[in-house]
């Protein structure tokens, strides 16, 4: 028996559960806060984003390394045998999610390298085009698809299964709303870089 075995995690369990309940948290975060990084906002809000976002990146580390001792459901039951798990998480979702990890990495270093030049005008366009790339992030949005049936599996009640088809169409207008509030942010950031009258201040 694998010195793993004790290790092993039931992805219904509690623990499990919530963890990809703060994947869902922080996937939802992505969407709102990725397009507002696209602009120079400064100030607490741009702090905040950027705290957040390394809080983000240490739980997508750490949920790839918990994804090696959860167990996986198969035409057989449910999979619990470290090496199998492995396997198959090998085969699937392991090299999506190192890659979005280094990116992500990639990406914050040569933030940091701008952002140590920000007061060329140059610098600050750059970095909004760097930070277009966190979209990349939003490959994870697939993955929603599983959380929530793990989620049913484990309360298996008709009316949560209602209420999640009732939030999900509400999440879905709520997001259409936020991008097209982006959009018109950027064009008044934009009008005002270019010194003409607009509604943001």
């Amino acid at each position: 028996e694998s010195l793993l075995q004790k290790f092993m995690l039931s992805p219904y369990n509690s623990f499990r559960l919530a963890c990809s309940l703060l994947g869902v948290v922080s996937l939802t975060w992505d969407i709102l806060t990725i397009p507002i990084g696209l602009f120079n906002i400064g100030g607490e809000a741009t702090a905040v984003i950027d705290v957040v976002g390394w809080a983000i990146f240490c739980y997508w580390i750490l949920e790839l390394c918990l994804s090696f001792l959860t167990g996986t459901e198969t035409d057989d039951g449910l999979e619990m045998r470290p090496a199998i798990v492995a396997k198959r998480y090998l085969r699937t979702w392991f090299w999506p999610d190192l890659l979005m990890i280094l990116a992500d990495a990639t990406l914050r270093v040569v933030e940091a390298v701008i952002i140590g030049d920000s007061s060329e005008i140059n610098s600050v366009r750059l970095l909004g085009v760097i930070r277009a790339f966190r979209f990349v992030r939003l490959a994870r949005l697939s993955k929603l698809k599983q959380v929530v049936e793990d989620v049913t599996r484990r309360f298996t009640s008709m009316y949560l299964w209602l209420g999640l088809k009732v939030v999900n169409g509400l999440l879905s207008i709520l997001v259409v709303n936020h991008y097209l509030a982006v959009c018109w942010l950027g064009l008044g950031i934009w009008g005002e870089n270019a010194g003409l009258p607009n509604w943001l201040w």
